[in-house]
């Protein structure tokens, strides 16, 4: 094969991240979305990997992923018995990535997986980054959870004001969907090792003069399991991370 037909396959490749965490009862979920997706990218031309992070789950989450996707080509299981937690597990998915396309998705049902081939088509030569933004004037919520809701809308005001007119305003900060260019996530580190890395890492794009743009989607109730984000510990953790970003600009 010669370079430039390297080159070429290379540039469609997309890789998608997903941690798991105790997800067993939505991985025959996440299997059948897995397939529809692999498929809706073929027909736009896209080759796709999927890593599958599984974040030391205590129950049959690794298990059911093994077999759920023992006959699918381009998934690759990384798997660790203890838990680093939601930024680490997907950290470690980042680092695995071949692609130049690279979607960050949960495994859970709060984002519909099918949508990942729109957010692709979103990231023209004018972005960097896409993210998914259910706050967005065109965005919306279902069933989600009330105290969820003004958590996120409240740290993403906070955010926008701490940051200041100078970074472009983003109505979401805490949406783990994304589309990022390959030179992103080869240049933007983040340290959290909890859900604070959702923001973490966009802001520090921000920051760093990338590009981004808001895709409006709705965020659904998630359908299986129970949510790990623990709320108290993760407001700690952004309050932390906003004193941190005070100091930067002193």
């Amino acid at each position: 094969m010669s370079t430039d037909n390297k080159k070429k396959n290379v540039s469609r490749l997309v890789s998608i991240v997903i941690p798991c965490y105790n997800e067993e009862d939505g991985i025959p979920y996440l299997v059948l979305h897995v397939k529809g997706v692999k498929q809706m990218l073929a027909e736009e031309g896209y080759d796709c990997e999927f890593i599958l992070v599984n974040d030391g789950s205590t129950d049959k989450t690794l298990k059911f992923l093994e077999i759920g996707f023992q006959d699918i080509d381009g998934v690759r299981i990384i798997s660790y018995e203890k838990n680093k937690g939601f930024g680490g597990a997907l950290r470690s998915g980042l680092e695995q990535v071949k692609g130049d396309l690279v979607v960050t998705i949960d495994a859970d049902s709060n984002y519909d997986h099918f949508e990942i081939p729109e957010i692709i088509k979103c990231l023209s030569d004018d972005y960097d980054v896409i993210t998914a933004s259910p706050w967005h004037p065109g965005g919306a919520k279902s069933n989600f959870p009330i105290h969820r809701f003004i958590f996120s809308v409240s740290l993403s005001r906070l955010y926008s004001m701490l940051l200041g007119s100078k970074i472009p305003n983003i109505s979401t900060y805490s949406s783990g969907f994304r589309v990022y260019r390959r030179a992103v996530i080869d240049s933007v580190k983040f340290e959290a090792n909890d859900f604070l890395a959702t923001a973490e890492i966009l802001i520090r794009t921000l920051k760093a003069g990338y590009r981004v743009k808001e895709y409006p989607t709705v965020v659904y109730q998630r359908k299986f399991g129970q949510s790990k984000l623990k709320t108290f510990k993760t407001i700690r953790s952004h309050l932390g991370f906003m004193l941190k970003l005070w100091r930067e600009k002193e």
